[in-house]
């Protein structure tokens, strides 16, 4: 038999092992390279090059159309279709095949054009054409080849950038480098270990209420202007004394800026940062770019994958998914075109939309001991964007005709105005019921393509955009935000949370929905002091990175009621003044419990004894 590798080219359900079908009787090649079930052409080439290998440094377009000529010449390649259209370098092929699995191969087109295949939703292809290809021509047929793109990988991508096809930019990659494919499947569930420690942001806002444990993804939700990009880099800051590298994919068009603040950090010492672009490339069309944000994001995470191969732990953040969104909006607009139906668009087929975002979100994970033990811990950012304004007027009846309303809100509608209640956008908003003009089609799109990948995600961090406006720093939502990864009992069960912070604030979850009934309501003189201590104690300006002892300390101090005085007197910004001066005394007084804390992310009860105590001296010496 022969010892080439086998293709599957039907729509069956078959294993996916290493990125590649699994074998059958029927769906196979023959050995003379000839499709058995389907008939497809096959064709085969003499010089053989196993996977690409991009050079360390930039070049021309010219020199990287003849890299890929040399480099992506595969074995064998067999026929998927005929191109259908484009726009600019992103490509939809039309064939009948079932190419799951098959992310990142190389496909050809008569011509000689080349493109990185993205995605596949019934049996619609769609790729990105690489640098320096000649133009493709429609119905010019496209051949699927073994050869997957990838890219090198060492140590001496730390303090680089890197370009979204995995070439660095302006300097050259020293050291040893491996070829890395940049798209791969997540790890098998036998390779990996429950995730039993946190990774820290030095935000306590996060840190103590939606914490992240190492191998884990986590979502910073919320609008435009309310500080996800600047709580993304403070994660990345606070990784500086560690061990955890990051690689920072800049996807929402802040390259340099991200660069800036990492460079000002001293991050870009431990830091890798990945840019959707490449020398020469043109200004791209809308859904070109979204392409190229795919393309860099799993860039992003591939290095992060090879990190956690070698045994290292590491920190992706993707600063953008709505690349990822944009690509998913493209692919239903051409199963409309090609006759989907409006159900495409409503989300009839959600296993293909979550089978879509699970190829990202399901390649992180802490790896066993036998697999070395590394981590790859996912951070992404997801905007959102407020409904459209429903008009400031009273509304009829007839106003919810043509509406997505169901009958059961249509009665309560009927109700309201049969008792003389005038329906107003306040009303409306009371009752939970969208004002007419603000739910179309693609705004149902937009919140089932959210809630997707909500439910897809290990944890969320929500912004509150009021809170933000106000001037609180972080707006986190306590209320909204929260971990998935230790919820639950049972001896196998993981956990994100540092034990010393459930340790130090056992309630802190009951204690903080507790804050914020209290805080819309009217409080007496002590709720109020407490209110302001939580608040204070939460709040923190972009850029500060507080250690685990540091967070510990202050929410120790205020679960306790010793700032509740501060609280009255001085306000928030009092409490926050004698927490400073706290975690120094803190730091002199019992460095050993201070340490303890910061390293093992637990406190023995003695230590906690004398953690106490000392809160207690200084609050009386203060």
């Amino acid at each position: 038999m022969s010892n080439r590798r086998t293709y599957l080219a039907t729509p069956s359900k078959s294993i996916v092992r290493g990125g590649y079908r699994s074998r059958t009787a029927l769906d196979r090649f023959s050995a003379k390279g000839v499709l058995a079930t389907r008939g497809r052409r096959c064709r085969r080439h003499s010089h053989v090059v196993n996977r690409y290998a991009p050079r360390a440094t930039l070049e021309s377009d010219a020199k990287v159309a003849d890299d890929i000529a040399e480099a992506a010449r595969p074995t064998e390649e067999f026929s998927i279709g005929n191109m259908w259209t484009r726009k600019g370098n992103l490509l939809v092929v039309n064939g009948t095949l079932d190419l799951v699995g098959r992310q990142g191969s190389i496909i050809e087109l008569d011509g000689g054009a080349r493109a990185i295949f993205l995605w596949e939703r019934a049996a619609l292809y769609y790729a990105y054409l690489l640098p320096g290809s000649p133009e493709p021509v429609p119905g010019a047929e496209a051949f699927l080849s073994e050869t997957r793109w990838s890219m090198d990988v060492g140590e001496g991508l730390a303090g680089k950038t890197v370009d979204m096809l995995g070439r660095v930019i302006g300097e050259t990659l020293e050291g040893k480098t491996e070829s890395q494919t940049i798209f791969n499947a997540g790890p098998a569930q036998n390779d990996l270990q429950t995730i039993r420690r946190s990774l820290l942001t030095g935000v306590t806002a996060i840190d103590s209420l939606a914490p992240m444990g190492m191998g884990q993804n986590m979502l910073i939700i919320g609008h435009e202007r309310t500080g996800k990009t600047s709580l993304a880099v403070n994660s990345v800051l606070a990784q500086r004394d560690t061990d955890v590298k990051v690689v920072y994919a800049a996807l929402d068009g802040n390259g340099e800026e991200v660069q800036e603040m990492l460079r000002a950090g001293g991050a870009m010492e431990y830091a890798t940062v990945v840019v959707p672009d490449y020398e020469g490339a043109h200004q791209p069309e809308p859904e070109e770019e979204a392409a190229r944000q795919l393309i860099a994001a799993s860039t992003a995470v591939a290095i992060g994958e090879h990190i956690r191969k070698e045994g290292g732990e590491v920190l992706v953040v993707l600063d953008s998914l709505s690349g990822y969104q944009n690509v998913w909006k493209y692919v239903c607009e051409k199963m409309l075109d090609a006759g989907g139906g409006l159900n495409v668009f409503q989300g009839a087929d959600d296993s293909a939309m979550r089978q879509f975002y699970s190829a990202l979100f399901q390649r992180v994970g802490k790896y066993n001991r036998e697999n070395g033990g590394g981590s790859l811990s996912m951070m992404m950012v997801l905007p959102t964007h407020p409904p459209p304004a429903a008009e400031d007027r009273d509304f009829e009846l007839s106003d919810f005709e043509g509406e997505m309303v169901n009958d059961y809100t249509r009665n309560r509608l009927r109700l309201l105005a049969d008792k003389g209640v005038k329906i107003t956008r306040e009303v409306l908003a009371k009752l939970d019921i969208p004002a007419p003009g603000t739910r179309t089609v693609e705004t149902l799109a937009w919140i089932q393509d959210t809630d997707a990948l909500v439910s897809l995600s290990d944890g969320h961090i929500v912004l509150d955009a009021k809170e933000f406006e106000a001037g609180r720093r972080p707006a986190v939502d306590p209320s909204n935000s929260l971990t998935r990864v230790g919820i639950g009992s049972g001896a196998v069960q993981g956990r994100a949370f540092a034990p010393v912070i459930q340790k130090v604030t056992p309630r802190l979850r009951l204690d903080i929905a507790q804050m914020i009934q209290d805080r819309d309501q009217v409080a007496g003189e002590s709720q109020a002091r407490r209110i302001t201590a939580w608040m204070a104690v939460m709040t923190q300006p972009y850029g500060e990175v507080r250690t685990l002892a540091q967070q510990a300390i202050g929410l120790y101090a205020v679960a306790r009621g010793n700032l509740d005085s501060t609280a009255g007197a001085s306000g928030v910004s009092g409490v926050e003044k004698t927490i400073r001066e706290l975690w120094e005394f803190c730091e002199a007084e019992i460095p050993a419990v201070v340490r303890e804390i910061n390293d093992t992310q637990d406190i023995q009860d003695e230590s906690m004894d004398m953690l106490g105590e000392t809160i207690d001296r200084f609050m009386k010496s203060s």
